[in-house]
């Protein structure tokens, strides 16, 4: 029966295929999703751990702890798959230029080092891996496992920009023949008491119009003006 040692590293991981044309947003790589390797080795994804290295979450090249780490990394599941989103510091030749090449689609590959808890035989000849604890990711040349590639550039959705159209306008209903007359009817009722208060004032003012005026006072006859300056011709001497 196959053992396995305490630590072993597995190239489990592809850099994602990004969509066609996409370069913005960072990489995102299948870290592990549980199928069989070259190795006939089997990671299970509930097997793993990642709070060990979350604590320490450096990116090395090819697994290389003497050089310095090119940068950080996020590991994360994603249903039955492991994914790894790494973040390169772009301090020194190195992390540059492996940052480049990740960018360019040359380097697709990743893997990480993990403690192993727990371990039982597979039916393939190999190893299931029951318990494991990651410590290490590393960008890589080649992987174990052949269905491990760069999945996608990790970009938010862009969101929809906000329609900002009126909405048009409720379509009008053309009124008939029998609505027109039903409206002029009720208008007419309702009209009907002040058109005959209208009239009845209208009627007052041309009967008071058509009234004859009062015939003139007859002008005063010469002996009535006579008088009238006797009297007073009298009324100045007293």
């Amino acid at each position: 029966m196959p053992t396995a040692p305490v630590t072993t590293v597995k190239a489990l991981g592809f850099l994602r295929e990004k969509a066609a044309g996409d370069t913005s947003g960072p990489p995102v790589f299948r870290l592990s999703n549980g199928v069989l390797d070259r190795h006939r080795d089997r990671v299970r994804p509930a097997s793993i751990s990642v709070e060990e290295y979350n604590a320490n979450n450096v990116l090395l090249w090819n697994h290389d702890d003497c050089q310095p780490a090119i940068g950080t990394a996020r590991v994360y599941r994603d249903g039955e798959e492991w994914l790894m989103e790494p973040s390169f510091d772009l301090i020194g030749d190195l992390s540059k230029e492996v940052a480049a090449k990740v960018t360019a689609g040359t380097l697709k590959s990743c893997s990480f080092k993990f403690v192993i808890d727990g371990y039982e035989p597979n039916a393939e000849g190999g190893l299931d891996y029951t318990a494991v604890r990651v410590v290490e990711v590393s960008i890589t040349n080649v992987p174990a496992n052949q269905e491990s590639l760069r999945l996608k550039n990790n970009t938010p959705p862009t969101p929809a920009p906000e329609d900002t159209t009126p909405p048009p306008p409720p379509p009008s209903k053309a009124l008939e023949q029998a609505d027109l007359d039903a409206v002029s009817a009720l208008l007419d009722e309702k009209l009907a008491p002040i058109v005959a208060a209208l009239q009845a004032l209208t009627d007052e003012e041309t009967t008071e119009m058509e009234e004859p005026a009062p015939p003139a006072p007859p002008p005063p006859s010469e002996a009535e003006l006579a008088a009238k300056s006797f009297t007073a011709v009298l009324q100045g001497r007293k």
